[in-house]
């Protein structure tokens, strides 16, 4: 790729086509009422419950979440730009809480980066659901199955979980097996 034609993001991050990173491109078609069919599913609130207790968790904020869809109290709409935080201003402190994220597909790379990013940076435990065949992606390797990365958990979804459309269950549970990713904040 000519580096000339390389321009920058509305968000920052380098961008081929001049207008939108692929992200952001991902965001903006998440945010439509006409959403890729494998990104508008909602994760089934009994499957939220067996990985919180499971991996001995409280979910506080949903890291990609609609204010329609948001299995927590705080959500972002916006994760892949947004600080996985709650920034509450009636005590004005920033609180680390757990977060859930089952990402939208199209962009499960950018949210394993993201979660990564954002569990060094803030310290936070993170849970993540993905699709099986993201085990063969570069990042997945990198971030995931590092010899250097030592806090993740990886661990596999041991029965295809069952979706919500709609707030309504699917009949069929999906076509895809799952991975559960943890990453564990670090004693201080």
């Amino acid at each position: 790729m000519n580096s000339e034609l390389l321009s920058l993001c509305k968000c920052g991050a380098r961008t081929d086509n001049g207008i939108l990173c692929r992200a952001c491109e991902g965001l903006r078609k998440f945010d439509d009422i006409e959403e890729p069919d494998e990104d508008s599913y909602e994760t089934d609130p009994k499957l939220i419950q067996r990985m919180e207790k499971n991996y001995n968790l409280k979910f506080e904020l949903d890291a990609a979440a609609k204010d329609y869809n948001t299995k927590c109290d705080s959500f972002l709409s916006d994760a892949l730009h947004q600080e996985w935080i709650v920034d509450n201003p009636n005590i004005s402190k920033i609180i680390k809480k757990d977060v859930w994220c089952n990402g939208p597909h199209s962009l499960n790379e950018e949210f394993i980066m993201r979660a990564d990013a954002q569990h060094k940076k803030h310290n936070i435990n993170i849970c993540m659901i993905v699709p099986t065949n993201c085990q063969s992606m570069g990042t997945w390797h990198k971030l995931i199955e590092s010899e250097k990365q030592i806090i993740t958990e990886n661990h596999p979804l041991l029965k295809r979980p069952s979706f919500f459309k709609r707030g309504k269950k699917t009949k069929f549970s999906s076509r895809n097996a799952y991975r559960v990713i943890v990453w564990r904040k670090k004693c201080q």
